[in-house]
């Protein structure tokens, strides 16, 4: 019997079909924990990807301010017991604050007071050392 286009195509059809029917065969009778890696490793690649691109997009939108190694931006100093800083309105709600103690010092820091001040929206924060 000769196979002409249509047989060629059904045959070839047939034995996608049994490769995937394999596949997740093999994929559901493999040992406990298997298919959960697979899924695992293909969505931290994914997130990281993500993440690196969204870091990228935050890179571009905040030239002016420094930012640290784990995202943070630093927006102000302590001077005299207080530090004031304005928050660029374009990042969105402020989701966290963080103290970072960048010198050595012989006294401890107490954060008494930390308020946001009101303009327009909230984008200015004041906090003060007792």
């Amino acid at each position: 019997m000769r196979l002409r286009n249509v047989s060629f195509l059904t045959v070839l059809l047939f034995g996608l079909c049994g490769l995937v029917s394999l596949s997740w065969y093999t994929a559901f009778s493999s040992s406990r924990g298997d298919v959960v890696d697979i899924y695992q490793r293909e969505f931290l690649a994914l997130r990281e990807r993500l993440h690196s691109a969204e870091q990228e997009n935050l890179r571009e939108k905040t030239p002016k301010y420094h930012r640290t190694e784990d995202g943070f931006i630093r927006i102000g100093t302590f001077q005299h017991g207080i530090a004031e800083g304005e928050v660029d309105p374009t990042f969105g709600p402020l989701e966290a604050m963080r103290l970072s103690v960048m010198t050595d010092s012989p006294v401890w820091v107490i954060l008494s007071e930390v308020r946001p001040l009101w303009t327009d929206q909230w984008n200015y924060i004041q906090a003060s050392v007792v």
